[in-house]
């Protein structure tokens, strides 16, 4: 088992401030969203700036234009393209980012395009994977994508105890092709358990460094 020491905290947050509390609180790196309460969603321009400016974390974006399911219209699919362009002038590491068809099983089309649009920067596909009704299948064919490098996921279920027996296995078939990131209600309090349960190397959660929501200005 990795020891606790060696567990890589990625931090789900909305605001700059919020990320410098992650950073001296111990988290590794950050996730940045806005409307966390729908999600996630795609955080302002100004944000990310500010964020680059007062964290020094490395800073993984969402890239979500609304909140609801994750079918796009071609109108949405562009929007994204847009952004994708102009976070990639940003010294951001990452993208975030899942798009699903009326099926709920993956529009691959969609992913490769916005996929190949992030590069060089590597892709996180977040929990849509957890809309699917077989995320075991849909990861098969995302393994297809070069750029999709890391899956986001609770194994399927409401939060990553109730999926921790998904997640392994997802662990277990996939850890050679994706950086699996356990997520889903996964707190400073509940870390340890779930990760004597499931093993993982990579833990994601809005408080996995505790509660940053009050956090004051960093002086």
């Amino acid at each position: 088992m990795i020891p606790p020491q060696e567990l890589i905290l990625e931090a789900c947050l909305e605001t700059p401030e919020e990320a410098h509390s992650a950073f001296l609180n111990g988290a590794h790196r950050v996730e940045l969203c806005r409307n966390l309460e729908s999600g996630g969603l795609s955080p302002s321009r100004e944000t990310v700036r500010r964020c680059l400016e007062i964290c020094e974390l490395p800073l993984k974006v969402m890239v979500r234009p609304r909140p609801g399911n994750f079918v796009y219209s071609e109108e949405e699919l562009t929007s994204m393209e847009t952004e994708i362009k102009s976070l990639k002038k940003l010294p951001v590491t990452g993208i975030v980012l899942g798009v699903l068809q009326d099926d709920r099983s993956i529009n691959l089309e969609a992913v490769q395009r916005l996929s190949e649009r992030a590069d060089p920067l590597p892709v996180t596909f977040h929990k849509a994977i957890d809309e699917t009704r077989d995320p075991l299948q849909e990861m098969k064919k995302l393994s297809r994508i070069q750029n999709i490098q890391s899956i986001l996921s609770s194994g399927g279920a409401q939060n990553a105890e109730t999926g921790a027996k998904m997640l392994k296995t997802m662990q277990q078939e996939f850890q050679s092709r994706f950086r699996m990131i356990a997520a889903g209600s996964i707190t400073s309090e509940n870390l340890l358990s779930l990760h004597h349960k499931i093993e993982f190397s990579e833990y994601h959660g809005r408080k996995i460094v505790g509660d940053l929501a009050r956090s004051s200005n960093p002086s």
